[in-house]
């Protein structure tokens, strides 16, 4: 069993100073896992869950950036991959998901994918 901590993902994502924004976290492949969200190094919230969570307003966000820690659990026989898909929605480019995998691992490995936005 190894813990793996591929190359974070990086994105931009435009709002406007009305919008609610919101990130939403899904661990793929039937695995197992958690996440955490922050916002200039700040907790918003963490869980396992698909709920939404409200990150703030377009105002409240330029130029900060969302981090969003997704760990995720080999626990399938079936396969190794582990993969999770972070979902940005609220801007002025609506729902944008990013998807990490990692599939180069063993049986019981854990993957730390992390996501980056950076908010203009």
């Amino acid at each position: 069993m190894s813990i793996h901590n591929p190359v974070p993902e990086f994105i931009t994502y435009k709002v406007s100073p009305t919008s609610k924004v919101t990130a939403k976290v899904i661990i793929g492949d039937a695995q197992l896992g958690g996440w955490s969200i922050s916002l200039g190094g700040t907790l918003l919230a963490k869980g396992a869950d698909e709920t939404p969570v409200e990150v703030a307003t377009g105002a409240q966000l330029a130029g900060k950036i969302l981090q969003v820690v997704v760990t995720v659990v080999d626990i399938q026989q079936e396969t190794n991959r582990l993969s999770a898909t972070v979902t940005i929605s609220g801007g002025t480019a609506g729902d944008v998901p990013v998807t990490q995998t990692y599939d180069q691992g063993t049986d019981g490995d854990t993957a730390i994918l992390t996501t980056l936005v950076l908010f203009q």
